[in-house]
């Protein structure tokens, strides 16, 4: 009798060692396989990791899976998070759910078989603000319309007010209708030749027509990015997809971030950023760039990675991209390039 308990003791032991031994080779990096997994929590509902500060669902994805761009996948399995972009020290994220018990089969029901021909889907990219980042654009947009003043007191406007809506020329808005509201800020220069690259666009929110009124139109601002102000401009609203398909980096691409929406001086990642190349250079939405900078090391030049971008629209000769990777702070004219291949 204490031989068959030893015997099933052992069986327990093996059982979870194989379980620690899976979790170990599925989920942990080689070089820090000890520190993932006192990080990795089990229970009934599956396998789950303790969000410490710094992570990210990009970086998660990379450690466990061995692809940042697995993080939909991660996204998906935890729809407790209401912002990808956001996760906070303290959260627990699931990585993999138990499968269920099957069902005892019995005599009486035959297994039923089916074959379904699985469209395997691209991988892709999750941006939900896709409809607030600007742009830099060659061609001059022409509006319809501009948001009226009536005195010349600056005025506040914000989501859910009515506005008054000047069209012009003689082609009145429709009510049901959208329209996005921008300001064009300033012209943009290359900063590796000088050349113009465009104008910069400053998108503030949209406004939905309520009415048409003899001199004017009645609108009321259904999004609010930024601060709208008396004389912003509005064209039709095209709404943007956020799921945004990855591409292959175009090859060759060298160039330089010009800097970001709000002209930060110092940003990382999580940033929107202007690069200043666009469709002239083959560049896509979706494709993925590292940033690096030049160092010397025994008087021999070295591309130091220092993080890297995705791009999320493009122009003729400009784009606007999410820095997706940081190790540490960056200021505008800082470098990228297509990702050097790995060595595997």
């Amino acid at each position: 009798m204490q031989h068959i308990k030893c015997k099933k003791l052992n069986r327990f032991i093996l059982c979870v060692l194989i379980a620690i031994a899976f979790v170990s080779v599925c989920y942990a990096e080689a070089t820090d396989t000890a520190e993932s997994l006192g990080d990795i929590q089990e229970d009934e509902s599956g396998y789950y990791y303790i969000v410490k500060k710094g992570d990210t669902l990009w970086g998660l994805s990379r450690k466990f899976f061995n692809s940042s761009w697995l993080w939909p996948d991660l996204w998906e399995k935890n729809k407790q998070l209401p912002n990808p972009h956001w996760i906070y020290p303290g959260q627990r994220i699931r990585l993999v759910p138990k499968a269920p018990k099957p069902a005892e089969p019995t005599e009486d029901i035959k297994p039923v078989v089916t074959v379904e021909q699985e469209v395997e889907e691209p991988p892709y990219f999750i941006f939900a603000g896709i409809d607030k980042i600007g742009f830099i654009r060659k061609e001059k947009l022409v509006p319809l319309a501009y948001i009226l003043v009536e005195s010349n007191e600056e005025q506040f406007i914000d989501q859910g007010d009515k506005v008054f809506i000047k069209q012009i020329g003689n082609q009145r808005l429709r009510p049901g209708h959208l329209f996005t509201i921008y300001r064009p800020l300033k012209q943009v220069k290359n900063p590796a030749n000088r050349d113009k690259l465009g104008m910069q666009y400053y998108i503030t929110g949209i406004v939905e027509i309520i009415k048409n009124e003899d001199e004017f139109d009645v609108g009321r601002i259904i999004r609010s990015n930024r601060r709208i102000q008396a004389k912003d401009l509005l064209i039709p609203y095209i709404k943007r997809p956020p799921k945004i398909t990855l591409h292959e980096s175009q090859r060759g691409i060298d160039g330089q971030i010009i800097g970001t929406e709000e002209e930060n001086q110092l940003f990382a990642a999580d940033f929107v950023v202007f690069i200043n190349k666009g469709k002239i250079d083959g560049m896509k939405a979706g494709q993925e760039y590292s940033i690096y900078e030049l160092k010397t090391a025994d008087r021999v030049g070295v591309n130091n990675v220092i993080g890297s971008l995705l791009v999320l629209h493009i122009e003729e000769a400009a784009s606007t991209a999410l820095i997706t990777y940081s190790v540490q702070s960056m200021h505008p004219g800082e470098k990228f390039r297509t990702p050097v291949p790995s060595k595997e």
